[in-house]
């Protein structure tokens, strides 16, 4: 018995774009993005064209924040090719922003001058409009899975009230109430007036980016 018919199947797409750089030499946007140049991306090929430098980059976040903690494990893991390459085909409608280097930093190592390139990706965000594909899906902030996958950092974030959450489930009752229209078997049950932040990787720019992400 075949069951051929019920899988899915991925097409071949564009060869990656590979950087003509390196993002060990990438420097951290700085917190008023002085350094930098912010574009807003309304097309999808922009993204596509760029996946190789987003994938890069999630894995040089990655082994930085490895070394800063100083982890001997692997940790978690960065943002694959193959979500990446998902969420950029099926998300519609779909925007977002990226940062790159504009000019040398003043922190910037003297003796690694000439490695610096103008254009360099320091972050990227992709948004669209949340769809989900289960008819029994539902916003609730107070029940025991809403917070089963807290690490201890944010278990203690929450204790001592320095964690920002919908405590009450008001926002979450909210969001439920809103309207959502579509079908779970073909385009999915989509939610117009609730956002989905899709794709996020930054050095130093990811509050930056999620500000403007929220003005727009």
């Amino acid at each position: 018995m075949s069951f051929q018919g019920m899988c899915s199947q991925r097409f071949a797409g564009k060869p990656l774009r590979q950087p003509n750089y390196t993002f060990r030499d990438t420097p951290k946007a700085t917190r008023t993005l002085s350094s930098s140049s912010i574009y807003e991306i309304t097309n999808r090929d922009h993204f596509n064209d760029a996946m190789a430098e987003m994938v890069l980059l999630c894995n040089e976040v990655m082994r930085r924040k490895k070394v800063v903690l100083k982890q001997k494990t692997k940790g978690s893991k960065p943002l694959s090719l193959e979500y990446m390459a998902d969420r950029l085909d099926v998300d519609d409608p779909l925007f977002g922003f990226m940062v790159r280097t504009d000019t040398i930093p003043q922190d910037y190592p003297s003796n690694q001058q000439d490695r610096f390139q103008k254009g360099m990706l320091q972050g990227f965000i992709t948004v669209t409009t949340f769809t989900n594909w289960q008819k029994s899906f539902r916003w609730d902030s107070v029940h025991d899975s809403a917070f089963a996958y807290d690490d201890d950092g944010l278990k203690a974030a929450m204790s001592s009230k320095k964690r920002i959450y919908d405590h009450d489930g008001s926002l979450a009752a909210g969001i439920q109430n809103t309207i959502r229209c579509g079908d779970p078997w073909n385009e999915g049950i989509v939610w117009p007036k609730v956002a989905e932040i899709s794709l996020l990787g930054a050095l130093g720019c990811g509050k930056a980016l999620l500000s403007l992400v929220i003005e727009r």
